[in-house]
């Protein structure tokens, strides 16, 4: 009789875990997420769901989603079939403009694949021959498959001449395929030219590399800590400046070896940068 008992009570204690946390335990659906800028009204598969931000459990299959004005649902804004996988979230991000050339957005979807240990990364843009950057090391032009990728957080980030740079957070799962597609936002024209002009009067000045705890700065690959060491500078070495980014400085780096320039990013608070005309007076000295 007791052999026959606690199959029971594990059977019961189960069917009790699955009541009150069933969503998961035993549910297969995926999760849509919309956020825009502005608001939108959502349509899915033609019926009005209200409008974003937008979060809502769908069993695993092709939605059809509409995105129209809020305040006329006929002005029908974008539209895609877009898939929801079991267990995963489908996000969709879309920055609208009265010109369409200078709209941003991201879809991001998972599919499964045969590799259980690591994932995978397919980045499709519009326009396409956008430069790719994974962790601050350059991958390639989209469209690009990445193979082999390391479960967790990654930095991706997308450069195009005359769009706005993009820099998306991912995380990775093993089994899955993370489907970044990515519609790049154009610069606008007076703008653009306003950033040429900073970056012409950025060319003519220099920031000297201050003292640092290590005696020694690092150069990442991009304007934070998340982009890889591409080489060091030391204290009082004179550089360059070719941008800002918040508190990161853009730099122009001579290779002794290859004779080039390359470019990298130090944290402005280790380093002084001397207007035009200045004379450097080292602070080292």
């Amino acid at each position: 009789m007791k052999k026959l008992i606690l199959p029971l009570l594990a059977l019961l204690t189960v069917f009790l875990i699955g009541y009150f946390f069933r969503q998961p335990l035993f549910s297969s659906a995926g999760v849509l997420e919309i956020n825009t800028a502005p608001e939108v009204t959502v349509f899915i598969n033609g019926q009005n769901l209200g409008a974003t931000p937008f979060k809502k459990e769908f069993k695993p299959q092709k939605l059809e989603v509409k995105l129209a004005e809020k305040n006329d649902p006929e002005k029908v804004l974008w539209q895609a079939r877009v898939p929801i996988t079991s267990s995963a979230i489908t996000l969709i991000k879309y920055q609208f403009n009265q010109n369409d050339q200078q709209a941003y957005s991201e879809l991001l979807t998972l599919t499964k694949i045969p590799d259980k240990k690591n994932g995978a990364l397919l980045i499709s843009s519009l326009p396409d021959q956008a430069i790719i950057n994974l962790d601050g090391e350059t991958k390639g032009y989209t469209p690009l498959l990445l193979e082999e990728i390391s479960p967790g957080h990654h930095s991706l980030e997308i450069n195009l001449d005359g769009y706005q740079n993009t820099i998306i957070g991912l995380n990775v799962a093993a089994g899955f395929q993370l489907n970044a597609e990515i519609k790049l936002a154009k610069i606008d024209d007076e703008k653009n030219q306003e950033v040429v002009s900073e970056k012409q009067n950025l060319t003519q000045e220099t920031v000297t590399i201050l003292s640092t705890p290590t005696g020694w700065l690092r150069v990442r690959g991009g304007p934070g800590t998340g982009f890889a060491e591409v080489a060091r500078v030391n204290p009082g070495e004179e550089y360059s400046l070719l941008e800002k980014d918040g508190d990161w400085l853009k730099i122009a780096l001579e290779s002794e070896l290859e004779e080039e320039k390359t470019e990298g990013w130090i944290l402005g608070q280790y380093a002084k940068i001397n207007e035009t005309g200045q004379e450097n007076n080292n602070p080292l000295d």
